[in-house]
């Protein structure tokens, strides 16, 4: 639905959507045979009603937003829900203005990741009432500044997360005792704060853009790090972005352009082991010859355990990729065609993924290192 009325433009409409979840299938083998425990299928509905209006003029710019949501869970408890959008700009000189947005979201389903490995076990799982609906409230004040050929922003922003969940342990996910994920998963609160600055160059041979964020994010959970905050997996303190191009050549039947992307990042946190101590004696293991039975490993996790560091705590190394590209379009009366060579990560860096402790010393896993590609693309 759309309409308006003077400088006002409404729209609207109507969103149901039925869901069905099967979040979790358990097999194990038991006497030669397999045991298939399969939970049972949790069924979701939910109802909206939104609405948004804008007005503009030459100075001012206001957008607002209503969402209503009627709520069904898996075991039919009803819950009503009001998301709000709002959003207000205004110049204060020709090129120049602030902008400010307030937006309340809710989400009815939550991400439960699995390992950082490449594991297929992450699990969407519906809101309930043991995992309430998942809010975010975030507040965004910035300038903007521009002409025909620069583009400029600079804001900061602040976002409150409510009802999030994780796993307590991602041990717990190899477990066979545990047949209900309900049981191995928490839920808490966040909080992401930083600042954004967005350059571009929109005209002449050469153009580009670069997006830079300073930002924290945090997590806290009741059952998790002794309740205290802590840094969330993939908080990353400084994130930058540059992009360009270089027109070659260009004339009314071909063009050939210079491509460039530099991605620098803060490396991702991580869970590490910082130490082990001896354990306590197991009965009999000595004395009976019982440890003879073993290998040199069953016999260390016999006999020492691991001390882990606090959530989070070690920052990987910095992420740096560089790519370059050459291009050759050719421009005809009804179509065109576009010939593209690029270098992926043309340093042959090798940033991490993961890092781990094993045979007594420290080891890292990257994934991708210099890739060439060629891509062809036909546009009627």
């Amino acid at each position: 639905m759309f309409t308006r009325w003077r400088s006002i433009a409404i729209n609207g409409g109507v969103d149901v959507r039925a869901l069905s979840f099967k979040p979790a299938i358990q097999k194990t083998y038991l006497n030669h045979y397999d045991a298939i425990v399969r939970q049972s299928d949790y069924r979701t509905s939910q109802s909206s009603l939104f609405t948004e209006a804008e007005y503009q003029d030459n100075r001012y710019k206001l957008k607002g937003g209503l969402r209503y949501t009627f709520y069904k869970d898996a075991a039919k408890h009803p819950s009503h829900h009001l998301d709000v959008r709002l959003q207000g700009s205004t110049f204060l000189t020709h090129n120049a203005g602030v902008e400010v947005t307030f937006d309340r979201l809710s989400q009815f389903q939550h991400s439960l990741e699995g390992l950082p490995v490449g594991w297929a076990l992450d699990l969407m799982v519906p809101a309930s009432q043991q995992l309430p609906t998942e809010l975010s409230h975030q507040y965004y004040v910035g300038g903007f500044w521009g002409n025909d050929t620069f583009y400029a922003t600079l804001g900061g922003y602040y976002r409150h997360l409510s009802h999030i969940a994780t796993y307590k342990s991602l041990l717990n996910l190899f477990a066979v005792h545990n047949v209900s994920w309900e049981e191995d998963v928490a839920a808490g609160k966040g909080a992401s704060y930083g600042l954004e600055l967005w350059l571009e160059k929109r005209k002449g041979r050469w153009t580009g853009s670069m997006a830079y964020t300073l930002s924290r994010t945090t997590r806290q959970f009741a059952e998790i790090n002794r309740g205290l905050r802590f840094p969330f997996k993939f908080d990353r303190t400084h994130n930058l972005n540059v992009q360009s191009q270089y027109l070659l050549q260009a004339s009314e039947r071909r063009e050939q352009r210079f491509h460039t992307g530099l991605y620098f990042s803060s490396g991702h946190n991580m869970t590490i082991p910082v130490t082990t101590y001896s354990a306590e004696n197991l009965p009999f293991w000595e004395t009976t010859g019982t440890s003879s039975n073993y290998n040199h490993l069953y016999s260390f996790h016999a006999n020492y355990r691991t001390q882990m560091s606090k959530v989070n705590e070690y920052r990987v190394a910095n992420y740096l990729r560089l790519d370059v590209g050459y291009s050759v379009l050719w421009k005809r009366r009804t179509w065109q065609h576009e010939l593209t060579f690029s270098l992926y990560n043309v340093l042959n860096r090798k940033n991490p993924y993961l890092v781990f402790h094993e045979e007594d010393r420290w080891k890292q896993l990257s994934l991708l290192s210099i890739i060439p590609s060629i891509r062809w693309e036909l546009r009627f």
